[in-house]
């Protein structure tokens, strides 16, 4: 039954004859043959994804069952990703007799393997607004406000710290910022912001109720 599992797994008649002579030389890889052989027919029924290969060891002071890695299609970098089970691992540790799985990514593989593949995003985001909060007594107003327009789909931010006017304009030019909207007492007695344009300089009262479809058209 075993033969005929891994035959219809994929392997041709040398590499069964190599499982089973490595299976027989002790009882726990003979115990496991045929779970490998399970395993890959069941993975087979998902699509041609994965390969046996007797040359992967990992945690061999830990690891108790089948071990995996994944790699890249090219297969020109290291494992990104690998693991297995690891029956008694946990009572070792903890003395919780559990048996458990799990799994470790590489994450310099996986940025090397994007980058390579021009997958990195963009990390550095146009930013739609920055809040200046010139009265710190606005401070949760301008807050709520900034949690608005971000559920509005716009890239807002604001300073987490008290700052004068001018450092926090600074800030809103230092991150990129298309558009300033200044939070003081004055406009916001009536509804409004003062919104300036950082590239041109130029500014005007907004009512925060129109404030989404201006900066809309403004981007």
């Amino acid at each position: 039954k075993t033969r005929d599992q891994l035959m219809a797994a994929g392997l041709d008649e040398s590499g069964v004859e190599r499982v089973l002579a490595f299976a027989g030389q002790e009882t726990a890889t003979a115990e496991a043959a045929p779970e490998l052989a399970a395993l890959i027919e069941r993975l087979g029924s998902l699509g041609r994804f994965c390969e046996v290969d007797f040359k992967i060891v990992r945690g061999l002071a830990y690891y108790t069952g089948i071990v995996w890695e994944i790699h890249d299609r090219r297969g020109e970098l290291r494992a990104i990703a690998g693991g297995g089970r690891y029956d008694q691992l946990l009572h070792q540790l903890g003395g919780v007799d559990l048996p458990a799985l799990g799994f470790g990514m590489g994450d310099v593989v996986l940025g090397e393997l994007m980058k390579d593949r021009g997958l990195v995003p963009d990390l550095n985001p146009v930013l739609d607004l920055y809040l200046v909060i010139a009265d710190e007594t606005l401070r949760g107003p301008a807050t709520d406000l900034a949690h608005s327009l971000r559920g509005a789909g716009l890239s807002v931010d604001y300073p987490l710290a008290p700052a004068k006017v001018a450092k926090q304009f600074g800030a809103a030019t230092a991150l990129g910022a298309r558009q300033a909207a200044v939070v003081g007492a004055e406009e916001w007695a009536v509804g409004e912001v003062m919104l300036k344009t950082l590239a041109s300089g130029t500014q005007e009262r907004v009512k925060v109720s129109d404030l989404p479809a201006r900066l809309r058209r403004l981007t």
